[in-house]
């Protein structure tokens, strides 16, 4: 490897008919991203360091949005090890290559969050967020649904589908995906910590 070459939490996305790429946390808790040979064996440089300018991040997901083509890549926003309840931010790009490009955070001055509007979620369901699996065409957050154990093999998955709306109109909150679930059930507060039936 060349520019994935130090930390653990990475993804291989599919880039058809390109070879691969796979996005991956540096030891600083940016991102990054190396493109692989053809038969995704191998590191064949040619990537990109500090992915959207993000730091204090890790564990990079990303597909390909059906309907408009962009680009749309996940992460644990902010890096904590086995936290329940981090939140889940994203970045677009017009190709899987880059630049990516996060959405601007409200004015932290006024209280805002570090992860402001990029956050996809608050929460991640009472979870911390993996990476990205397209099943039948449509893409899921994979999201670790730690226990808060020394031992988290037990620890269960959830999958939260992502329906990317594109950027909110000028003056109305930013809703840039469809709200998850978070196994919520009728008649139950939205984004309850009901787990529902986790992987």
């Amino acid at each position: 490897m060349y520019d994935c070459t130090d930390n653990g939490d990475f993804s291989i996305v599919v880039d058809a008919p390109r070879p691969p790429v796979m996005l991956c946390t540096m030891a600083d808790q940016t991102l990054a991203s190396e493109r692989l040979t053809p038969a995704g064996t191998a590191g064949a440089g040619g990537g990109a360091r500090r992915l959207a300018g993000l730091t204090n991040t890790e564990a990079p997901g990303a597909y390909r949005d059906p309907a408009t083509g962009v680009w749309i890549m996940t992460y644990s926003d902010p890096h904590c090890g086995y936290c329940a309840g981090a939140p889940t931010g994203y970045a677009t790009a017009t190709s899987l290559a880059g630049p990516w490009t996060a959405p601007p955070n409200t004015n932290p001055d006024w209280g805002a969050p570090p992860s402001g509007r990029r956050a996809i979620s608050a929460t991640s369901c009472g979870g911390q967020a993996r990476t990205v699996v397209t099943l039948s065409g449509q893409a899921y957050q994979f999201i670790d649904l730690w226990l808060g154990t020394r031992n988290e093999t037990a620890a269960a998955l959830r999958l939260e589908p992502l329906v990317h709306r594109g950027a909110a109109p000028p003056g109305s909150p930013l809703q840039a995906f469809a709200p998850w679930t978070c196994g919520a059930t009728e008649g139950e507060p939205h984004g309850s910590p009901h787990r529902g039936r986790a992987v």
